[in-house]
Formats: C-alpha cells, sequence, structure tokens
C-alpha cells in the first residue's frame, strides 16, 4: 500500500488491525456495538504499536489508511467509504494519545485531538473474502520539522 511519509520523520507506526469495520451512522445496537467494538481494537493496537514515541502524541502527522471490507458483513449494500473513516481517526488519535493504563472500555466521548493530522491518504483496498480478513492498515508519519512537506 503507498503510503505519505515525511522527507524528514521523527516517527513512523504501521498498524494492522482486522475486525469489522464500523460505520459512523449506525441505525440499530448492533451496529452501535460494532463501532464501539472497531474503534476499542483500533485504538488498543495503535497504543500497544506506537511504543514511547513523544512525536505521535504531539507531531504533524501523515495519516495513510487503507480498509478492507467483508461485504457480507454490511449487508451487501454499497458502502460510503467516508462514513466509516470518522470511527477510524478518531479511535487512531485516542490510541496515539492515550496514556498506557488508561481503560479504554471506560471513555464516555472519544474527543482526542486529530487536528495533527495534517494529511491524509485512503486507499479502498480490495474486498475480504472472509469476515476474518476484514480490517485496516493505518500508518502513521510523523514530522521532525514543525513544517515539513509530505512525500509520497
Amino acid at each position: 500500500m503507498q503510503a505519505l511519509r515525511y522527507a524528514r520523520e521523527a516517527a513512523l507506526v504501521k498498524v494492522p488491525v482486522l475486525g469489522l469495520i464500523g460505520n459512523s451512522i449506525t441505525t440499530s445496537e448492533t451496529g452501535r456495538q460494532k463501532t464501539v467494538a472497531w474503534k476499542l481494537a483500533v485504538a488498543e493496537a495503535v497504543r500497544r504499536i506506537r511504543g514511547t514515541h513523544a512525536s505521535l502524541s504531539t507531531g504533524r502527522c501523515a495519516v495513510t489508511l487503507g480498509m478492507s471490507f467483508h461485504p457480507s458483513s454490511h449487508g451487501r449494500q454499497s458502502l460510503d467509504i467516508e462514513n466509516f473513516l470518522k470511527p477510524a481517526l478518531d479511535a487512531l488519535a485516542c490510541g496515539l494519545a492515550i496514556g498506557p493504563d488508561e481503560d479504554l472500555s471506560t471513555l464516555a466521548r472519544w474527543h482526542f485531538d486529530d487536528s495533527r493530522f495534517v494529511y491524509l491518504l485512503i486507499h479502498r483496498l480490495p474486498d475480504a473474502a472472509a469476515a476474518a480478513g476484514e480490517g485496516a492498515a493505518f500508518i502513521v508519519s510523523c514530522s521532525a520539522d514543525s513544517d515539513g512537506f509530505v512525500q509520497p
């Protein structure tokens, strides 16, 4: 997957997450639970992989996100990918910022600062053949410069 990367990079994190991708527009309790489970999985995976990179919680970031959907798990309807972006980006911001000992399951709101995400590249990856193959790949590149430019 092609990703955005800063020429002068302070930190780089690559996070794969398997699971049913949650939608920002939920019409049922089952859909709401799917979105919560997705956000928890993403935030925990990001927190685990980020380690102690301080620049991941404070620096300007270029985010590349690739999503692979299992159409049957979403009622075989056409998917508006933008409806799946907000939960993914909210969870990414949480995973980059939340403390190592904070309990993600007790979060009342996912209000973590994502204003540092100054570049976004979104890929709709090929569909997954099975529900177990659905998920996303996140690549976060943080700049070593306050006004650095991204190179593809």
